[in-house]
């Protein structure tokens, strides 16, 4: 049964997850607004370009996919949304990050794990390299 004790501690722990999601999303957010104001993103896109043709993807997912690949997939939701990505480009940035994201932590934690770190590194990037080349090449 739902009483307002249930319905408070879900408002309470829903409202402590937006903040923390917040703390990721908005200097993200804030950091793509900069380098696109100062002109740093489009140095950038130029110079992902040729490898985000690959993935039909525009020069500045190179930015939310490097970030997703390292950080988190949260930081590379909140560039990608800044970049105004459409749901072609979402589609395959998303699908990479859902196959490789994280790379740094989760290896660290898979190789303490006693996991062959290399071995699955390697499997998850090339999944998502050929994921987004093959969604690139279809969508």
């Amino acid at each position: 049964m739902v009483t307002v004790d249930t319905i408070k501690r879900g408002v309470s722990k829903s409202w402590r997850i937006v903040v923390d999601l917040s703390m990721v999303l908005v200097p993200c957010m804030l950091a793509v607004t900069v380098l696109e104001a100062v002109g740093i993103m489009d140095w950038l896109a130029a110079l992902a370009q040729p490898v985000m043709d690959i993935f039909s993807l525009p020069g500045e997912a190179a930015v939310a996919l490097v970030l997703g690949y390292i950080i988190e997939p949260y930081a590379a939701a909140a560039v990608a949304v800044g970049l105004g990505l459409g749901p072609r480009e979402m589609t395959i940035v998303g699908t990479m990050l859902m196959l490789c994201h994280s790379l740094v932590l989760e290896t660290a934690i898979l190789g303490k794990a006693g996991a062959r770190t290399t071995l699955v590194l390697a499997v998850r990037l090339v999944s998502s390299l050929l994921a987004g080349w093959m969604l690139g090449l279809v969508l």
